[in-house]
């Protein structure tokens, strides 16, 4: 089964981010924080991270740095989650944005796209 890491704050976004992409098929795996996120990552490797940018503690950009010094972009694809865009240093650095509110619809089309390139490379 493919694993997806959410990295979110706000308890109800990721609860229903759990709830929506596990119906759709996905083992799901939380953090509340980037830092969250890394120690999730020691654990096991999702195939995929959907992440918020701004969190306490770690943000999400600060998050992706790290993992993004350990493994590369073509090994663990990313998308970010935020109701503020992307800089093109964040973008060069994942595969996808969905703007907050997250419309589930896209989040779904969104999460196969990527995972399709992700098997295709």
């Amino acid at each position: 089964m493919t694993a997806i890491l959410i990295v979110e704050d706000e308890p109800d976004l990721q609860h229903l981010l759990k709830i929506f992409l596990s119906k759709a098929g996905y083992d799901i795996h939380l953090a509340s924080d980037g830092a969250q996120g890394l120690q999730s990552l020691q654990k096991s490797r999702p195939d995929l991270i959907v992440t918020d940018i701004m969190m306490p503690n770690m943000d999400g950009l600060e998050m992706i740095r790290e993992i993004r010094k350990n493994i590369p972009k073509e090994e663990l694809p990313i998308i970010v989650s935020s109701a503020v865009a992307p800089d093109a240093a964040t973008q060069a650095l994942t595969d996808g944005y969905l703007r907050k509110p997250i419309m589930m619809g896209q989040l779904k089309a969104l999460v196969e796209k990527v995972l399709r390139s992700q098997a295709g490379s």
